[in-house]
């Protein structure tokens, strides 16, 4: 194994780069993140193998590095379970790359990669859950009609949130529902409107709006 390894900073910290992007190219396959994962994907690799190289056995510069990462830690907003899998798996090929074991790096980084790619393909591709608003007048709040008419065009119709809107003079029902293979959107909108007196109604997929955030 000693072969494999390489102790060149400058190398080491370009094999974590090279990590890096194809890592990016992979989460960018797989979740389509915002820009702003895809360069945290591609920079974080070669950043923590300097910075595990910079401690290198040093107990204070260890302590430095470790302040440093909390003050981040702590700054930084909640984010969703795909962007804490890409950047664990950015971390991972850093932290391979620090240790000199480029090559490893390399074939974990495309064999988790290739494995991200399939269980986002195949395992939570088109969940096709889709939620809707609908603004009703303040004398006929009957969630229960539109929760009947909405299981003629899908399933899992679940009664998500209710709110009170316009100086309480009008109810916000927001649903999320699985629409059927033959679903029309046309259809169920023209339907809520005979219901609702022509009122306001938003109808949303939550997929496209999950992978925008």
């Amino acid at each position: 194994m000693s072969e494999l390894l390489i102790s060149n900073l400058y190398l080491q910290t370009l094999a974590a780069f090279v990590t890096g992007i194809l890592g990016a190219i992979i989460c960018a396959l797989s979740f389509r993140p915002g820009r702003s994962m895809l360069l945290t994907c591609a920079l974080l690799p070669p950043l923590v193998c300097a910075a595990l190289l910079a401690v290198n056995g040093s107990v204070g510069t260890s302590i430095a590095v470790l302040g440093v990462f909390g003050l981040v830690r702590f700054r930084s907003l909640p984010a969703k379970g795909t962007d804490m899998v890409c950047i664990i798996y950015s971390m991972v090929s850093g932290l391979l790359c620090a240790c000199g074991a480029w090559v490893a790096a390399l074939v974990l980084c495309v064999i988790l990669g290739l494995l991200i790619l399939l269980c986002s393909r195949f395992l939570f591709a088109k969940a096709g859950v889709m939620q809707v608003q609908i603004v009703v007048p303040e004398s006929m709040p009957d969630e229960e009609s539109y929760t009947e008419l909405l299981r003629t065009f899908g399933s899992h119709v679940h009664l998500e949130k209710m709110k009170t809107a316009g100086m309480g003079t009008l109810y916000e029902l927001t649903y999320t529902f699985r629409p059927k293979a033959d679903f029309k959107r046309i259809d169920l909108l023209d339907e809520i409107r005979i219901r609702n007196g022509n009122l306001s109604v938003t109808l949303l997929d939550t997929s496209v709006l999950e992978d925008q955030l």
